[in-house]
């Protein structure tokens, strides 16, 4: 009973350990310059996976269900070390770029999701807008729609308001096409330098008030904290591709600037974030494109940039990004030859240091049926399981 429970509890604090060192390799920011939320024409919205529910019949199977761990690999598969060490062969600030990373190709678009409309079988509605930073005097389009397999379906209002900090107002709809739209100006509510900005809407339904929420950033015109010059620089350095960005800081403080990269295409090449402390005045911004991220792409320069953009990071306050106005203008870099990089992989005494910590925690998995290093490795610390399968 005791081992058995030992190969549980060493089997639950690998499988945590490694899930824990994959996301911080392909998700390593703490913060990011991305809303957590938006499509705006029903038929393109995305479809929430089906989520289990326990039911009355057989509540117990159904919360198995939920919290089965998977299935272990076939025998000879398993190899958490192999698995992290190729998933972390980019740094966390430079990594290679595709269509797929929404998130970073359109990283001011929203992502609600739509729900169902109680009270009428088949239907969805969705509260939405069309960005989630809102910088200086721009508008904030909201849209509220809703639809069935027939079309559009009418939604009525029962309440809506915008708060923008401490200022609240009515929000007013107006039909359109596909629903019910509004503009609001948040440079025009009240004062304070970065606000969020807050729409709650209530609609009737034959089942009785249905509420949807969502939320925005603005940041004043005059308190924007520093602006993209429009000077850059790019060199080969240390392998890697540096490319330095022009910079006019307002706001002294702790950034981040994230800047993707393209071909001569269009196709997207590579993603770089720079993290660091700004100090008033002009500056530059290094952004650093790893060797290896360019080798693998496989398309030598010119690479053209993308979606340069940037925050004011200020930890405890709320919001806690300030946004810079995204530089748009075209730039392309030098017509670098891929030999001109390196194509070794990131070494980093983090890296190395969770790359042995894994290899510990793999001496302790349970052997495979047919894998007799398994059951020699695990034989040292596993007991009466020593030889075993």
């Amino acid at each position: 009973m005791g081992d058995a429970r030992r190969w549980l509890i060493g089997g639950a604090a690998l499988l945590a350990f490694l899930l824990g060192a994959l996301v911080a390799a392909r998700w390593p920011a703490p913060v990011a310059l991305v809303p957590a939320l938006v499509r705006l024409r029903p038929d393109r919205l995305p479809q929430p996976p089906p989520v289990a529910v326990a039911t009355a019949a057989d509540p117990l199977a159904t919360m198995d269900a939920l919290t089965r761990l998977p299935d272990p690999p076939a025998a000879g598969t398993w190899d958490p070390v192999a698995v992290y060490r190729d998933q972390s062969r980019y740094p966390p600030t430079s990594r290679p770029l595709t269509r797929q990373q929404q998130h970073r190709v359109e990283w001011n678009r929203r992502y609600e999701a739509p729900r169902p409309l109680p009270g009428r079988p088949g239907a969805q509605w969705i509260l939405t807008a069309d960005r989630y930073w809102i910088i200086g005097d721009a508008p904030l389009v909201i849209e509220l729609r809703a639809w069935d397999e027939a079309g559009p379906v009418s939604l009525p209002v029962e309440r809506a308001t915008v708060q923008v900090g401490e200022v609240q107002r009515t929000l007013r709809f107006q039909p359109d096409s596909e629903g019910l739209r509004a503009e609001i100006w948040p440079e025009g509510f009240g004062t304070g330098a970065v606000r969020a900005v807050v729409v709650q809407v209530a609609v009737a339904t034959v089942e009785g008030p249905a509420e949807a929420r969502l939320q925005a950033v603005h940041v004043r015109r005059d308190a924007v904290p520093a602006r993209f010059t429009g000077a850059f620089q790019d060199a080969v350095d240390g392998g890697s591709l540096r490319i330095d960005v022009g910079v006019d800081v307002a706001r002294a403080g702790r950034y981040l600037i994230d800047c993707n990269l393209y071909d001569d295409a269009g196709e997207p090449v590579a993603w770089a974030r720079f993290k660091g402390s700004l100090p008033e005045g002009p500056g530059t911004v290094p952004l650093r494109f790893f060797g290896k991220v360019l080798v693998d792409g496989g398309r030598p320069g010119p690479w053209r940039i993308g979606e340069l953009r940037g925050a004011r990071h200020e930890p405890g306050a709320f919001p806690d990004l300030a946004p810079m106005e995204p530089f748009t203008a075209p730039w392309s870099t030098g017509p670098w030859p891929l030999e001109a990089f390196s194509d070794a992989p990131w070494e980093a005494p983090a890296r190395t240091a969770r790359l042995a910590a894994l290899a510990r925690f793999a001496d302790l998995a349970p052997p495979r049926p047919g894998d007799g290093a398994a059951a020699q490795r695990f034989g040292a610390v596993g007991g009466r399981f020593q030889g075993t399968e």
